[in-house]
């Protein structure tokens, strides 16, 4: 120890006498304890060390054991760290010397110089710059952990500036769970070197309840058959905990609920998809943490809107007599700002014609779409792809164009 006395025991195997003196660097040390074991041939040698002043790291210092007292040439252990003991006590005392090495280490406990803010969000994302004295120099930032509260929630740290005389460090605090609580505070988080765990350091921090803030929910509306996938950004969210979401009545399945890897406390993203429903119109969702789900005031809440299913109305066109129709097609529930891209299939899957973003008119509650039959006869598909920034659609029905040539039915009489 640097600070004050150590008391050091050596163990010596192969020998047969027990240690006369000892010499640590330049200073022989007074022995408190010699003995030796003749059946075991072991000797132990017992003495105390004063403390040291040297620059840290210290480098090791060698000490050196003797066995005898005609060895009157060696008066220091420097001989042990260049191995010449043998050359310096004289060859009468080779025999009866042993060398050994001891590293001094800096005792004194870690002490706070510096340290940005005292406070921070339940949600976590606080950053702490902090300056210690006398804080183990890390192999790594692996080799450190910070720890809070007495449930010891672990937070992470980065290593600004290390040694043994002051060490920097920013500590990031982690996510918590308030309990009905609108403020902690804990004046012994600890901040430890794995490597010496027993000169830790205690540091205060207060959790201030944070509650969580709507940033953004695309989108906004959809078809109330559901399926619509969502994405939701919510600041201040105690991602810690698992997740859970209401549509208006329902629960939304666990594993339809995503959070975005990239994902933090500070800025989180959850994703779903909507649940069909019977109704149309406004439905109020929840997004919370399950542990406490909606008295302690972590849940975001938001209003989707259900739009009807996009739907045909009669009389839908089915055949005409001649190649290349005006067709015109009635749709109720269309989207507001919606396009439409036609394409019609032959009976084998293969496209036949196609037309995109066709333009379309608005008569009161339905929207009427035009656009050409294919110029050649034959059984089709006709798929209408409706495209919306909130909702999607298709509406398909089949179609016969006939030429000139064919036989067609006109009428039956009587029917």
């Amino acid at each position: 120890r640097k600070s004050t006395k150590t008391q050091i025991t050596v163990v010596i195997s192969s020998v047969t006498v027990k240690p006369t003196s000892v010499f640590v660097g330049s200073l022989e040390v007074d022995l408190i304890l010699s003995n030796i074991d003749l059946v075991m041939k072991t000797a132990r040698a017992s003495f105390v060390l004063p403390s040291i002043e040297c620059q840290d790291p210290c480098a090791p210092v060698h000490g050196l054991i003797l066995f005898s007292n005609d060895c009157s040439g060696c008066t220091n252990a420097f001989c042990c760290s260049n191995s010449t003991c043998i050359t310096e006590c004289g060859s009468g005392c080779a025999a009866a010397v042993a060398c050994f090495a001891l590293t001094y280490e800096n005792d004194l406990m870690p002490t706070i110089i510096f340290q940005s803010v005292s406070q921070g969000g339940s949600s976590g994302g606080t950053s702490i710059r902090m300056r210690i004295k006398n804080f183990p120099l890390p192999v790594s930032e692996s080799d450190l952990s910070v720890q809070f509260l007495d449930d010891r929630i672990i937070g992470s740290v980065i290593i600004v500036t290390a040694s043994e005389v002051e060490t920097e460090v920013v500590i990031v605090t982690p996510s918590i769970t308030m309990k009905e609580q609108h403020s902690i505070i804990y004046s012994e988080n600890i901040l430890l070197s794995n490597s010496r765990p027993s000169r830790f350091l205690l540091f205060p921090f207060t959790f201030l309840e944070t509650p969580p803030s709507l940033l953004s929910v695309y989108p906004t509306s959809g078809s109330q058959i559901g399926n619509v996938l969502m994405s939701v950004k919510i600041a201040n969210f105690p991602i810690s905990s698992n997740i859970g979401i209401s549509f208006g009545d329902l629960d939304v399945p666990q594993d339809q609920i995503k959070l975005e890897p990239s994902s933090t406390s500070a800025l989180a993203t959850v994703t779903f998809k909507t649940l069909a429903s019977a109704a149309t119109g406004l439905v109020n969702c929840k997004i919370y943490p399950k542990e406490c789900p909606f008295d302690c005031e972590q849940a975001v809440s938001f209003q989707f809107y259900q739009a009807a299913d996009v739907q045909i109305m009669d009389p839908v066109p089915g055949q005409c007599a001649r190649l290349s129709c005006e067709l015109s097609v009635r749709l109720m529930n269309f989207p507001l700002e919606g396009s439409v891209d036609v394409v019609f299939h032959d009976t084998m899957g293969y496209v036949v014609l196609s037309f995109s973003k066709i333009q379309v008119e608005i008569a009161g509650s339905v929207t009427i779409v035009a656009f050409q039959s294919p110029a050649r006869s034959g059984d089709f598909v006709c798929n209408l792809y409706i495209v919306s920034v909130d909702q999607n659609a298709t509406i398909s029905f089949p179609y016969r164009s006939l030429s000139s040539l064919d036989s067609v039915i006109i009428g039956v009489e009587p029917a």
